[in-house]
C-alpha cells in the first residue's frame, strides 16, 4: 500500500512539475519555477532564473549557486545516487544536458559559461559483454570537474572522468575525454590545448 501511494504522489509531482516547466515565460512562469524549484532542489542560490521547458530528475542532489540562469530546453538528470553542484553566476544556453544519474557526479564552479547543445555526462554504459544487449549492461559511474571561469562553447561533449582547469576555453564541438589544463584554449575531437591564456 505504501508503495503505491508513494508512486502516485510521484506521478503527480511530474504532472505538477511539467505544468511548471512549460509555463511561459511572460505569464510569470520564470517567477514560478524561481519560487518552486528552488523549494524542490536539494540548495538554490538568490535571483536564479529557470526558462521553459526545462527537465529536471532528481530534484533533491542538485544543488544550484546564486545569479545563474538556465535557457529553455535544457536537461538534468541527477537520479539513482547522481550528484550535480553548479556555483554562482553560471549561464546555461538553449538545450544543455547535464547527465548524472546512475551515480555519476557533476561539479561545476563559479562564472561558467555553457554554450547551446553542450553534453556533459558522468556515466557510460557498460558493454563489455557481447553476449548481452548493451542496455542490460548498467553504467560505470564517473565524476566532472568543472573549475571557476570556463567557457564551454556550443556543441561541446564532455564525457566522465575529467577535470577542466580554471579559465579553460573549449571551442565548438569538441570532444573533452581527458583533463584540461588551466588557463589554456583547447579544441578538438579530442580536445587539446593549443595555446596559452596567459601569453
Amino acid at each position: 500500500m505504501f508503495n503505491l501511494i508513494k508512486k502516485i504522489l510521484n506521478r503527480l509531482f511530474e504532472i505538477l512539475n511539467y505544468f511548471i516547466s512549460i509555463w511561459p515565460s511572460a505569464l510569470g512562469g520564470i517567477y514560478i519555477r524561481q519560487y518552486t524549484w528552488s523549494r524542490f532542489l536539494r540548495s538554490c542560490g538568490k535571483q536564479v532564473i529557470f526558462g521553459q521547458q526545462i527537465v529536471v530528475k532528481g530534484f533533491s542532489s542538485i544543488n544550484v549557486g546564486s545569479n545563474g540562469s538556465f535557457m529553455s530546453g535544457s536537461f538534468f538528470y541527477s537520479e539513482d545516487e547522481g550528484q550535480i553542484t553548479v556555483g554562482d553566476n553560471c549561464a546555461f544556453n538553449h538545450n544543455v544536458m547535464l547527465g548524472a544519474s546512475g551515480g555519476g557526479k557533476i561539479s561545476i564552479g563559479n562564472n561558467v559559461l555553457i554554450g547551446p547543445n553542450v553534453v556533459i555526462r558522468a556515466c557510460d554504459h557498460n558493454f563489455d559483454d557481447i553476449n548481452k544487449p548493451i542496455y542490460l549492461q548498467g553504467h560505470s559511474r564517473g565524476a566532472i570537474m568543472i573549475d571557476d571561469d570556463v567557457w564551454i562553447a556550443s556543441n561541446v561533449v564532455i564525457t566522465k572522468d575529467v577535470h577542466i582547469g580554471k579559465g579553460v576555453i573549449i571551442g565548438a564541438g569538441s570532444v573533452v575525454s581527458h583533463d584540461l589544463p588551466e588557463m589554456t584554449v583547447c579544441s578538438g575531437n579530442p580536445a587539446i590545448p593549443i595555446r596559452s591564456r596567459l601569453v
